[in-house]
């Protein structure tokens, strides 16, 4: 599978081998013939096929539920020196959260149900449940005796309120508030999912914020779901820096005494991004696929709804796009989407939160 990542590297003369496990993506296989064990037999053969090549792997990569079956496969590859994770959960039977009681249930009684992960249907079987609450992931990463960084960027995005802050009487009164499809905290971007699962947040702007002496206008901020399945921020926190912010700063991590310093310079000047559409979208082989559209948004105000299929914004067909920077147009001008049925839809810019 070829991406800017894996290019890049080719590039400096490092080989690398990326790929999605059976039934995900454009992988074969159906996902609900596999297990997390199967998926750590997979890699692991991914890895002797390298070797065999002559490439032996020295370095594990894993996002989401991939993160963990690189820290349970690294055991087993001899030549493997070192892991990265990327917003991997700490334990795999984390993955069922988003699956409902019920349909728990649903499974045990009847060896399979269909599911929602990421907002994709996928059926999911007895085997799939049994076996991810089977594994202990803590005893695999003790044993490791390998490097290993874990990168867990709770905050994509800006900044994040738990409900215990923003729910205070009055926090909201008088600001304008809209809903976005999100993947965990700071998910004010294109669609993604992982191991945490999609849901609906609430959305709102702050006229000011101060961090480390130094004030920001315009803030784009996503209130925490009350019902969220993302973790624990509720009930410790009032609330989280995304990157959006932190990345103003130079950034010292002073490690011996457990602190990060803010440091200048710092850009304060600079707006942050805002969405001016409306739409969280998934990209398929046949466009991009509406998968929630905002509350009062631009897009809700011209009848987009879910389920809705963009094949070309602008004229640039959905994969020539290689960002999502057609959200953030200026006020007032106009963005052109053809659709799968053939309807051209022109949608003007404009504030909803």
């Amino acid at each position: 599978m070829k991406c800017a990542p894996t290019l890049a590297l080719a590039k400096q003369g490092i080989s690398t081998l990326r790929f999605d496990f059976a039934g995900i993506g454009t992988s074969d296989g159906r996902f609900a013939d596999t297990s997390f064990a199967a998926d750590v037999r997979d890699l692991v053969a991914a890895g002797g096929a390298m070797a065999q090549a002559d490439m032996p792997p020295t370095l594990l990569v894993g996002h989401s539920l991939g993160g963990a079956a690189a820290l349970a496969a690294a055991g087993d590859m001899a030549t493997v020196r070192a892991v990265a994770t990327i917003g991997a959960p700490a334990d795999v039977a984390h993955v069922l959260h988003q699956f409902g009681s019920q349909c728990l249930l649903d499974i045990e009684e009847t060896g399979a149900a269909e599911v929602m992960l990421a907002n994709r249907p996928f059926t999911v079987g007895r085997t799939f449940v049994e076996d991810a609450r089977s594994h202990d992931l803590s005893a695999k990463i003790a044993g490791l005796r390998r490097p290993l960084l874990v990168l867990h960027a709770r905050n994509a995005g800006t900044l994040y309120l738990s409900p215990r802050f923003w729910g205070q009487a009055g926090s909201l009164r008088g600001r304008r508030t809209s809903t976005i499809y999100s993947g965990g905290a700071g998910g004010m971007q294109e669609h993604s999912g992982g191991a945490g699962g999609m849901q609906e947040q609430q959305i709102a702007r702050l006229d000011r914020l101060t961090v480390g002496g130094a004030q920001f206008r315009g803030v784009p901020v996503e209130l925490e779901n009350a019902n969220a399945v993302h973790g624990d921020l509720s009930q410790a926190l009032d609330g989280n820096l995304g990157i959006g912010v932190l990345s103003r700063f130079h950034l010292i991590v002073d490690f011996p005494h457990a602190r990060v310093l803010f440091a200048p310079p710092v850009d304060q000047a600079r707006p942050f991004p805002v969405d001016h559409v409306g739409l969280t979208v998934r990209p398929d082989k046949a466009g991009l696929t509406v998968v929630h559209v905002a509350r009062g948004s631009p897009a809700a105000l011209i009848g987009l709804s879910v389920g809705d299929v963009i094949t070309t914004v602008d004229g640039t067909p959905k994969n020539a796009l290689t960002n999502s920077s057609w959200r953030y147009g200026i006020i007032g001008n106009t963005v052109r989407f053809r659709m799968l049925d053939s309807r051209q839809v022109n949608l003007k810019y404009g504030e909803y939160f």
